[in-house]
């Protein structure tokens, strides 16, 4: 079994997920008592976006080993996946509970609590950005309360629409007062940016930051009816039917 685990976590490693999976599987069979195995695998299987499978994983995990602040933390990502949030919120406390100073935990409790309370500290912007055909290049400023890994928000000046707003994450290695810089391409692409935030705010419950940003995205490139049938259904999810 411990065999099978650890060519599991190699695979895992080289991103070979699904291959993964299948070897912590065989490992699970092999020993169904073993609490790490499941916790390997719903990570594996989160990956794949397979999220009630990994929950299904993480919570087995924390059945065989109730003390194990892994499986709260695999339970944690997987709710939030699936847009759950107060309980991958809840999973996260538990898990921090059993290991108070693990910084990864932290880090994604914190993280978690920002998106539910809709959160992402503003960036700081040099100058005010405004879109060409060719893109634009932003630099942007990590404000104090924001660390490397986070999500800021930046905001942009599109000609004949106005301003529309944009997550960056922090660059590894940059902390308060450090600037980078954020590359943004054409409107084609600011739409599809747009667009995936919109989906990330839906998965998280957020259906008014979802409306705002697909609104953006149909400004943006109105050509594409996907967009429209997306808005919809966050229309339909905040009850307006008409």
């Amino acid at each position: 079994a411990e065999e099978a685990k650890a060519k599991g976590n190699a695979l895992f490693a080289k991103g070979q997920f699904m291959r993964a999976a299948e070897m912590f599987t065989e490992a699970m069979h092999l020993d169904s008592s073993n609490h790490i195995y499941p916790a390997n695998r719903s990570a594996a299987l989160l990956k794949e976006s397979k999220a009630e499978a990994a929950l299904e994983d993480a919570e087995l995990s924390a059945k065989l080993c109730p003390s194990y602040a892994k499986a709260y933390f695999r339970k944690g990502q997987a709710l939030a996946f699936l847009g759950r949030l107060d309980l991958a919120i809840d999973a996260l406390k538990k898990a921090l509970d059993l290991e108070p100073d693990n910084q990864a935990v932290k880090g994604t409790l914190e993280n978690f609590q920002r998106l539910r309370n809709g959160e992402d500290p503003e960036a700081i912007l040099e100058n005010p950005a405004t879109m060409t055909p060719e893109g634009a290049e932003v630099e942007v400023e990590v404000p104090k309360q924001a660390r490397e890994g986070d999500n800021v928000t930046l905001q942009i000046n599109v000609p004949e629409y106005g301003p529309v707003k944009l997550q960056a994450k922090i660059p590894a290695g940059k902390k308060a007062g450090d600037k980078f810089k954020v590359k943004i391409g054409s409107l084609t692409e600011l739409a599809e940016t747009k667009r995936v935030e919109a989906i990330k705010a839906y998965k998280f419950g957020r259906m008014q930051k979802a409306m705002e940003d697909f609104t953006d995205a149909i400004h943006l490139l109105p050509s594409d009816p996907s967009l429209f049938v997306n808005r919809s259904a966050v229309y339909y999810a905040l009850g307006r039917v008409e």
